[in-house]
């Protein structure tokens, strides 16, 4: 890939070049990132790689990169939200999605670009892009942009591969107001600028000196550290302590994603049911992880609050819910029967309030169910949601046993999906006939993943900086290889000539197979 023109880090770099690896860009991409601006370069970049027309990308010469870079091309879209709107709508979506499926004006792709996804992208307008992400059109690229991909749907997040990016934190005037308050109530006034400087230094930032610019920076700092160190009042460890959370993980189904919640100071364990706030409600679900204490800065805030242990009444309960979501299945597929809709009941889920019951389904395409959903809530006279999920989300819902004879790895242990490309299928040297390396749910099997990772350190890749015709030896410099280390010498038995130092897809074996992503 071409970098001139944007300021990428090394790892950055590193990881574009080897998504673009087999010629393609995946088709669904996050980048995560507290800065917006960066975020935004990145996607501009990715936009311009896209749809540029010569092989060393995004050239920025073209008229297509020229266009990209103006965000004046027809075929990059930047979603806006409609007017008075604070979210992008299901309306927007189902016209994105018939969009997507119309071809490209003037490039050989198109992209859209939907930014602020964590504020802007609500529940139902995730659920109606999501068919569309898991099979999107050829040369059809979606780009998110967030700050927390983590406040996405796990169902988005499984079918998109996530780019985070580091930048340094910063300080604001709420932070250091915040910070002022605590040395206050601990330590007397004259020594803020200590605490100040100590929080600066905590999250590896420079923080000048209070009324003393004489004073060397390096200096100043390792003296300020040694005087905290030896201080009476404070310790080092009082910093540490108020930048954790104590927080249990909770899980609400059997395989499923583990949540964080604030336990309140109560100490639980490993099994225990508990009744905590999530934002459909209150919900009954099992302790996953006891007490434990994590960096707070990785929490997504508010940290919601654990309600109380679960009663012998909560337990009945939910018991109770569970026999309705068997009666409520029977009725919904009497009715979509009657309705004569083309989709497949999965499941039925009470909420544990009973606010709202949401029935999971597959279906090949767009499917208008306003009809059902007015007589469904008619029958059970609450709040009526029907999911659409894809065939990953069936097959872990459902269940059953793969080609090794084993119960499937989503249903077993599995709490999310991790993104499998036919790349990994082909660097373990599989067969790439889609019966051998397809799971029952006709995508690539999630165990492709497993020694994805000993196949990338074991294929060593590097450059030849010296041979030896006589002994038939090799001197290779490896990529992943410290800069102060030494070549190491292989035979030529050893070595295997790549004309690029990466393993492609080629276009047509991604013809083949690139609906099994």
């Amino acid at each position: 890939m071409n970098f001139n023109g944007f300021e990428f880090d090394e790892p950055t770099k590193r990881l574009l070049t080897e998504m673009d690896g087999g010629g393609r860009l995946p088709h669904a991409l996050i980048i995560e990132s507290e800065q917006e601006d960066k975020a935004a370069q990145l996607a501009l970049f990715l936009s311009m790689a896209a749809v540029c027309d010569n092989a060393e990308r995004p050239c920025g010469v073209c008229k297509n990169c020229l266009n990209a870079k103006k965000k004046n091309h027809p075929d990059v879209q930047y979603l806006q939200l409609e007017p008075k709107k604070k979210q992008y709508t299901v309306d927007q979506m189902r016209a994105l999605i018939a969009d997507a499926y119309i071809l490209p004006n003037e490039a050989n792709a198109k992209v859209y670009v939907l930014e602020q996804c964590d504020d802007r992208f609500s529940t139902l307008a995730q659920n109606t892009f999501l068919k569309l992400s898991e099979e999107p059109p050829q040369n059809v690229f979606f780009i998110l942009l967030c700050k927390s991909a983590h406040r996405l749907l796990t169902t988005i997040l499984s079918r998109f591969t996530v780019i985070r990016l580091k930048g340094s934190a910063s300080f604001d005037d709420d932070t250091l107001a915040a910070a002022k308050s605590i040395a206050e109530g601990i330590v007397d006034a004259r020594e803020y600028p200590l605490l100040k400087a100590l929080l600066c230094l905590q999250n590896k930032e420079q923080a000048a000196p209070a009324n003393d610019g004489a004073v060397r920076r390096d200096a100043w700092q390792d003296q300020t550290k040694r005087k905290y160190q030896s201080s009476h009042h404070m310790d080092v460890r009082r910093i540490q302590e108020d930048n954790m959370a104590e927080v249990i993980g909770v899980r609400f189904k059997e395989v499923g994603k583990v949540y964080y919640f604030d336990p309140l100071g109560k100490a639980l364990r490993v099994g225990d049911m508990v009744i905590v706030e999530t934002a459909r409600g209150l919900e009954c679900g099992e302790v996953a992880l006891a007490n434990k204490t994590v960096d707070d800065n990785s929490l997504a805030h508010p940290l919601k609050p654990l309600i109380r242990i679960a009663t012998e009444k909560d337990l009945n309960h939910l018991a109770e819910n569970h026999l309705k979501e068997k009666n409520a299945r029977k009725i919904c597929e009497q009715k979509i029967a009657a309705h004569g809709l083309k989709m497949k009941l999965v499941n039925v889920e009470y909420t544990f309030d009973n606010s709202k019951i949401i029935f999971y389904f597959t279906a090949d395409g767009r499917v208008d169910f306003r009809a059902l959903v007015k007589d469904l809530a008619g029958v059970f006279r609450t709040r009526i949601e029907l999911r659409q999920i894809g065939v990953r989300d069936e097959a872990k819902m459902l269940g059953g046993l793969g080609i090794c004879g084993r119960p499937f790895c989503c249903n077993g242990f599995m709490g999310e999906f991790q993104p499998v490309s036919i790349k990994m299928a082909k660097e373990q040297g599989l067969s790439l006939s889609p019966v051998k390396i397809s799971g029952t749910c006709g995508r690539l099997m999630c165990c492709l993943k497993y020694e994805q990772e000993a196949y990338t350190d074991l294929l060593k890749r590097g450059l030849v900086v010296e041979n030896n015709l006589i002994a038939r030896t090799l001197k290779v410099k490896l990529d992943n290889a410290p800069a102060d280390v030494a070549p190491k010498t292989f035979t030529v038995r050893q070595c295997k000539l790549v004309r690029d130092g990466y393993i492609k897809v080629n276009k047509k074996e991604l013809e083949q197979l690139g609906n099994l992503e």
